[in-house]
């Protein structure tokens, strides 16, 4: 088989196991008062225009429990699991029914963290042992997976791969799941960060940038899975019905993988909203990637996704620039990463090389079927 083919067929695969999604569905909870004995849920969308957290209350979305600190939500954001002084409990989106499943069985100390992988498994950390347990959302039974030796604290998440990540006071962490279980988690430090966090979630339903939450001042963070650095523009303060919201303590948590893209053409031909991608260092916003030299309005525009052509690297390119505003410019999308390597020291206009032709046809083919499978765009 050529290596062109080999190349197409591995992306191809690992595609088809994580469509695209576009929106910024998160869930978080917030203790309210301090001894109110109550808890509230809330869906979080990141809205890219106004630069806000908006809040909207789940239905009947506050809960008959006083510190509900651990929130997990499953893959398709059916089912958000809370746990409150170490009960498990069960809130169906859909009904916005609340069951108590019970008490972590096997789980001597505080609960402290909480995530879903994908392939089902709730996992939930102790604060008072460090242990990381699996917990079997039927029975609340926990079973110790390994110990944290970098401390707890923060919250865990995991994208849509599989990798679990840790933030807490001393960094963002990549943790690795002992197979079988053993006597540690692995962690590897990504990077330091600059306030403690009590919630941790990603954008994009696993395969955007990270989120942190916290009470000081009342505003969601993005952070780079790269090296855990802050955004830039991604400082995004908490509204209720236009208001600023007061958050006290809480956690956070990815909501659900949407089945949609935007094409290259959605991306022509509609407005960015302040959004840009970063391509090997070079930041390209709506005027280089959209407008060009043209004036808004004044069509055809030719910016670098009017102006790709072929031959040159530039087909590459503009449909990479597509996928990254696709996944909020993330890099947690191996694909991704590989094309953009590819195109290192590689500029727009280049012709290709015959030595890169194969390569670079089967990245174009990857990328354009990352962004147009699924697409919910009418271009």
């Amino acid at each position: 088989m050529k290596k062109s083919n080999v190349l197409l067929a591995s992306v191809i695969a690992s595609f088809s196991l994580s469509a695209l999604a576009v929106n910024d569905v998160i869930y978080l909870s917030d203790t309210m008062g301090p001894a109110d004995g109550k808890s509230a849920l809330y869906r979080v969308d990141i809205d890219s225009v106004s630069g806000h957290a908006n809040l909207s209350l789940l239905p009947d979305g506050i809960v008959d429990f006083n510190h509900v600190d651990s929130l997990a939500a499953e893959q398709d954001g059916s089912i958000i699991w809370l746990i409150d002084n170490n009960s498990l409990i069960k809130y169906e989106v859909a009904t916005a029914t609340v069951d108590l499943i019970g008490p972590l069985a096997n789980f001597s100390g505080d609960s402290d963290q909480a995530a879903v992988s994908p392939d089902g498994t709730l996992y939930v950390t102790n604060k008072t042992t460090g242990g990381l347990y699996s917990i079997n959302k039927s029975t609340a039974e926990a079973t110790l997976v390994g110990t944290l030796t970098v401390g707890n604290g923060g919250d865990i998440a995991f994208d849509q791969y599989g990798t679990l990540y840790m933030v807490n006071q001393n960094g963002l962490f990549e943790l690795t799941l002992p197979i079988p279980p053993s006597e540690t988690v692995g962690a590897e430090l990504i990077g330091p960060v600059s306030e403690r966090y009590t919630g941790l979630a990603f954008r994009a339903g696993g395969l955007g940038n990270l989120l942190g939450s916290n009470g000081i001042g009342n505003a969601i963070r993005e952070l780079s899975v790269v090296d855990a650095s802050a955004v830039a523009n991604g400082n995004y303060p908490m509204y209720k019905d236009d208001l600023p919201f007061d958050h006290l303590y809480g956690d956070m948590t990815t909501g659900p993988l949407v089945m949609c893209s935007k094409t290259i053409g959605y991306w022509k031909n509609h407005a960015w909203n302040g959004a840009t991608v970063t391509i090997n260092g070079l930041l390209i916003d709506e005027i280089i990637g959209r407008f060009g030299d043209k004036e808004e309005g004044d069509k055809p525009y030719n910016g670098s996704l009017w102006s790709a052509k072929g031959k040159t690297y530039s087909m590459l390119y503009a449909q990479l620039i597509a996928a990254k505003l696709n996944t909020n410019n993330s890099y947690t999308v191996q694909l991704l990463n590989d094309a953009e390597a590819f195109l290192f020291e590689k500029d727009f206009n280049d012709v290709v090389s015959k030595a890169d032709r194969s390569e670079y046809s089967a990245f174009v083919q990857a990328v354009t079927a990352f962004n147009e499978d699924n697409h919910c765009d009418s271009e």
